[in-house]
């Protein structure tokens, strides 16, 4: 819960910063102090910064930058689709580098005993829920006005995130009681 609490942080800063000014470019400034202040809480505080954390906040940083410098808020607005964009690619092409498995069984593997194909299965779950969300927040972006984007940007994303979360959690948790009966059905004499 407190991992969930420093990653939520910024996104609970830019929201408030834009609920109560309505300007984007003070919230992304904002957002970047928040950011970077979560990558330090979570090394003091946990120990260690998850990689997605610092991916995350090196984006947020390069593109609140961007948008900053140039007084261009389409930069940060499109910052979710392109991260998006790159992690499905990622993942999608992981295969067939390095140790020739997904990234999410060379991420987890340790801590989840799953199939080689259950990886893949979860790697694809990955790449889809990426792409799903890189497309989302470029019609937002595009389409919606500005405040709507940001609503879209902290709830709507933050939806879609549980919704996803909780999907593969069930699809995992099948994995491993079909697994853990298979190991029982091996032992039983």
């Amino acid at each position: 819960m407190l991992k969930f609490l420093i990653e939520f942080l910024p996104v609970i800063a830019f929201f408030i910063s834009y609920s109560t000014t309505n300007d984007l470019m003070l919230s992304v400034v904002v957002l970047m102090i928040a950011t970077t202040v979560s990558v330090i809480a979570s090394y003091l505080i946990l120990k260690k910064v998850e990689t997605l954390l610092w991916v995350g906040a090196l984006f947020v940083l390069v593109f609140g930058f961007i948008s900053i410098s140039l007084q261009d808020s389409s930069f940060i607005q499109a910052k979710t689709s392109v991260f998006g964009a790159i992690m499905a690619l990622v993942l999608l092409f992981s295969p067939y580098f390095g140790k020739k498995k997904p990234l999410m069984q060379l991420l987890l593997d340790k801590q989840i005993p799953l199939s080689d194909a259950d990886w893949k299965t979860i790697n694809m779950m990955w790449v889809i829920f990426f792409i799903l969300q890189a497309s989302f927040n470029y019609y937002a972006w595009q389409y919606w006005s500005e405040q709507a984007w940001v609503f879209f940007k902290v709830w709507g994303l933050l939806f879609m995130n549980i919704v996803f979360v909780l999907i593969q959690g069930v699809f995992i948790y099948k994995r491993l009681k079909n697994t853990d009966s298979h190991q029982e059905n091996q032992i039983s004499p």
